[in-house]
Order: structure tokens, then C-alpha cells, then sequence
């Protein structure tokens, strides 16, 4: 009998630690589309502000940098109102996701600052903060990249690219 209680707390130790790992493994995954589901929105806004400000637009520059923000934003309240699941490293990813998306959206607001600027030398000067945000890029990504891994890691799974 001492060995039938002993199987049965084992397997439910077993199905705990499964079921962590799963919703752990779906909260990445959550995670993950959001972000992916930025991209179009993201390509379309790049090559619109490329083009507006070649043809110094700067008005419509700043409008669809502002609609890319308020985009980022809904997605990035997405991610704070998201509760983390209460497993290793849970809380630690979450905040690399919010750090990560609010990086993005900060992209957004400097662009944004740069076509409401009001004279070619404000112009220049918030450019040169912008390009000092934009090189940040790398090791924001690098940071979400890390805190991710060791949460799959924590909780026994693996992350998938294709995903």
C-alpha cells in the first residue's frame, strides 16, 4: 500500500510539473506573437518613413511614426496586463517582454519627435538622440533573447523558431 501512495504522489508531482512547463511554454509562445504580429505593421511604417522623409514630408512622417506608437502601445498594455505564469524566471521574463516592447514603442516616439520637429537644427539634434535609442536595438533584443532561453530553460522546454 506504501508504494501505491507513493506512485500516486509521484505522478502528481509529475502532472504539476508538466503542466507548468505547458503554460510556461504557451506564455513564450503569447509572448512571441505579439511580437511577430508587429511586423507588417512595422515593414509598411519603416519603408513609409523612409520615403516621407526623403520627400521631407515631415508631418506625414510623424503621423504614421504616431500610428506605429499607439500600435506598439496597445501591444505593449497587451503584455503588462498579461499575467505571467507563476513558474521559474516567470516574473524575470515578463519584464524582459515589457523593457523589450516598450524599447520598441520609445522607437515609434522618436521618430515621431523628429517629423514634428520645428526647424532643420531640432530636427538634426533629436536625429542624433534618435540614433543613440536606435543602436540600443541589438542588445535589447540580445537582453529578450537571454531571459527567454533561461525561462525555457527553468521550465523544461525548448523554444521553437518557426514559432
Amino acid at each position: 500500500m506504501k508504494i501505491f501512495y507513493l506512485a500516486f504522489i509521484a505522478l502528481s508531482m509529475l502532472a504539476l510539473v508538466s503542466c507548468n512547463s505547458i503554460s510556461a511554454k504557451n506564455y513564450s509562445e503569447d509572448i512571441v506573437k505579439m511580437e511577430r504580429s508587429l511586423t507588417p505593421d512595422m515593414e509598411k511604417t519603416e519603408n513609409q518613413i523612409a520615403s516621407f522623409a526623403t520627400s521631407e514630408k515631415f508631418d506625414s512622417f510623424a503621423a504614421v511614426a504616431g500610428r506605429m506608437e499607439a500600435i506598439v502601445d496597445s501591444k505593449l498594455q497587451e503584455v503588462i496586463k498579461k499575467e505571467a505564469p507563476k513558474v521559474k524566471e516567470g516574473q524575470n521574463f515578463k519584464e524582459a517582454a515589457v523593457r523589450y516592447f516598450a524599447y520598441i514603442k520609445s522607437i515609434y516616439t522618436g521618430y515621431k519627435v523628429v517629423g514634428l520637429s520645428k526647424t532643420d537644427e531640432e530636427r538634426r539634434s533629436n536625429f542624433a538622440q534618435f540614433q543613440q535609442l536606435a543602436e540600443k536595438k541589438k542588445s535589447v533584443s540580445s537582453e529578450m533573447m537571454k531571459a527567454q532561453e533561461k525561462y525555457a530553460k527553468a521550465n523544461g522546454f525548448k523554444i521553437d523558431p518557426s514559432k
